[in-house]
């Protein structure tokens, strides 16, 4: 099958959502398909990349998402490409105008999280006098938000990786399409090699820093651990955010953890051998998110057999399910308490961290992905 991908969020431009495009399209060139990405130009990178089975092209600015130039790039390259399918993503609405064109390829978009996510919003705001500042925000940028809504009503299929994303815009009322499916994202096989736990307890968090992400929580969790385990490292690999009222969340962690700081080290963005060093040092790793549809983190998390404690909030109970891997609210005590028992039982940590290896190899490898991807797009269409 010919498959495009459109996305401004491709890397390097996107996180978690560029995360997917790269690991599906992947997936999909190892089994066999043709696939073609349309997206943003990136600093360094060339405007037309080929490899095995795909093509990149670079073509446009942020600025012109929406505009009929890219319509036109994205028409063109699946003419040429006798491309099949197109998909794209809610997140920055790049195919809201393609879904207005009657002569194309169907369009399937996968809900990641955008704009019109109310929950999403919530898990921002940690002091009540942000939300009226968070309301503008999203209000200057309407037209962002508008094209993402249309990509998600006006889609011929619609899939999300979790089931719980799906209810949450029901319960907004957003008129979903008729032919939509849960379906997870791929990762492809990681390995550490030859790497191995550091000498010391050591906690991971992969994420940028973010109150969405949970950043708050990190100075009791640090407080309750450090009392049986003084030597405790915890690595936070990802960069720098502001938020509104707050500024740079990286100062105003480190203001909150006080003399906990100590035991934190920022790593900043790491590159893809560095993050697997940083996951083969940690005993555990930890997603306390107040929201988290589907994290690339704790993917890669279970493809490298890494025990793992994460909040309920999304996603993630979906994903550790059929594990030894707990969720728990991250303001809790179970959080840290759960984090204990891994870091005092190393054949514990053993155990859980081979279940997640076995989920990641079972439920998300490429082939089972892409051959559940391929069952519902050819599948018949519903009728509106």
């Amino acid at each position: 099958m010919n498959i495009l991908f459109h996305s401004w969020a491709f890397p390097p431009n996107g996180g978690g959502v560029g995360a997917y495009i790269a690991n599906m399209s992947r997936a999909l060139a190892s089994c066999g398909h043709q696939v073609v990405v349309v997206t943003g130009r990136a600093p360094g990178l060339p405007a037309e990349e080929t490899g095995p089975n795909i093509k990149i092209l670079r073509g446009y600015d942020q600025s012109e998402i929406g505009s009929r130039r890219v319509l036109h790039l994205v028409l063109d390259a699946a003419r040429e490409h006798a491309v099949e399918l197109i998909e794209g993503a809610d997140y920055l609405g790049d195919c809201a105008g393609l879904l207005k064109v009657r002569q194309r390829p169907p369009v399937v978009i996968k809900v990641h999280s955008c704009n019109i996510l109310k929950v999403l919003h919530e898990s921002q705001v940690l002091k009540r006098w942000q939300r009226p500042m968070i309301s503008a925000a999203l209000l200057r940028n309407w037209r962002q938000t508008r094209r993402e809504k249309v990509s998600i009503v006006a889609a011929d299929m619609l899939t999300a990786p979790s089931a719980r994303i799906l209810l949450e815009l029901e319960r907004q009322g957003v008129n979903l399409p008729g032919k939509k499916a849960v379906i997870a994202n791929p990762i492809m096989p990681l390995d550490s090699g030859h790497q191995v736990e550091a000498a010391v307890p050591t906690l991971l968090m992969v994420s940028r820093l973010d109150i969405g992400k949970g950043i708050q929580y990190l100075p009791r969790i640090v407080s309750r651990l450090v009392r049986d385990f003084p030597g405790l490292r915890l690595e936070i690999a990802g960069g720098d955010a502001y938020a509104r009222g707050l500024g740079s969340l990286k100062k105003w962690l480190v203001e909150q953890l006080g003399d906990l700081a100590r035991y934190v080290s920022f790593l900043g963005h790491l590159e893809q051998r560095e993050l697997i060093a940083a996951y083969a040092r940690a005993w555990v790793v930890i997603l306390p998110s107040r929201w988290d549809n589907f994290p690339t983190a704790l993917l890669e998390a279970m493809s490298l057999g890494k025990p793992a404690v994460a909040s309920p909030h999304g996603g993630m109970p979906e994903m550790l399910q059929d594990t030894l891997c707990p969720t728990a609210l991250p303001e809790s005590p179970a959080f840290a308490a759960h984090i204990k028992r891994f870091l005092g039982d190393g054949q514990l940590r053993r155990a859980a961290g081979d279940s997640m290896r076995l989920k990641a190899a079972s439920a998300y490898s490429p082939q089972e992905i892409v051959s559940r991807y391929l069952d519902f797009v050819t599948s018949e269409p519903v009728l509106k």
